[in-house]
């Protein structure tokens, strides 16, 4: 009797953490996208032994390589964008008893659970299919505050970079996410996004970031203040796309 067996090749998943730029090293396939942890899984291979030192790089702390190219950690909002991808492509995860808001009232647990890249992602894609694009930015926030946390332990407290804008930005959300009104959140999402860019926020922009926080704080609060402040925002939005479409 002949039997066919696919040789499976593993590696480590390559995504490396913003605020340390070590990488998540969970053991996935070549055929997965991403791993158990929910991040997108680069084609190299990131072998355990091959870390090596740390050393700091244009605000962020990298590994030196041997011999081969060391790995950019990856912006924050393109890791936001794929967390929403991500989130919005899977069954709603609040129908499966993972409750976002008790979740995020706990920053034990929210760090537990949105910060370790050894958890089941049910509770990365509950915050994100609540509230969005500002859910992913939470979490992401969360795997920055997880990295801060390891450094602390051990001993390499050093390795988080001080000077890192966006992180401060992000930190400030974790914090202050429970009672920022849509003003507020807006004006926070610009900040993130003009630290990470450099760029000044255009208007259309600060339209789309105006709708993401409207849309938050819709969620969070579930007013009807705020659910008027949302349909406000995406008209303005709609209005914006409406003459690049027709032409």
């Amino acid at each position: 009797m002949i039997r066919n067996e696919k040789h499976v090749t593993m590696r480590t998943c390559g995504f490396a953490f913003t605020t340390t730029g070590r990488p998540c090293a969970n053991h996935v396939s070549e055929d997965d996208l991403f791993c158990r942890a929910g991040h997108p899984c680069a084609a190299t291979t990131v072998h355990r032994a091959h870390i090596g030192r740390w050393a700091a790089h244009h605000g962020h702390v990298l590994p030196l390589g041997t011999g081969t190219s060391t790995p950019t950690a990856p912006d924050r909002r393109h890791r936001a964008s794929l967390l929403l991808a991500r989130a919005l492509s899977h069954e709603d995860a609040e129908a499966d008893g993972v409750c976002a808001d008790s979740l995020l009232a706990d920053p034990a647990v929210a760090l537990a659970l949105l910060g370790s890249p050894d958890t089941a992602p049910e509770a990365r894609d509950a915050v994100v299919q609540r509230f969005g694009l500002v859910g992913a930015l939470l979490v992401v926030a969360h795997e920055d505050r997880w990295q801060r946390h390891l450094a602390v332990l051990s001993g390499d407290a050093d390795t988080t970079s001080a000077g890192d804008e966006v992180a401060a930005h992000l930190e400030r959300l974790v914090k202050h996410f429970p009672h920022l009104d849509a003003l507020g959140l807006e004006m926070l999402l610009n900040d993130i996004d003009r630290a990470e860019s450099g760029v000044s926020t255009d208007q259309v922009a600060a339209a789309r970031h105006r709708l993401h926080a409207a849309y938050a704080v819709a969620a969070r609060d579930g007013s009807e203040v705020s659910h008027h402040e949302y349909m406000d925002s995406l008209n303005e939005v709609l209005k914006m796309t409406r003459p690049a479409v027709a032409s």
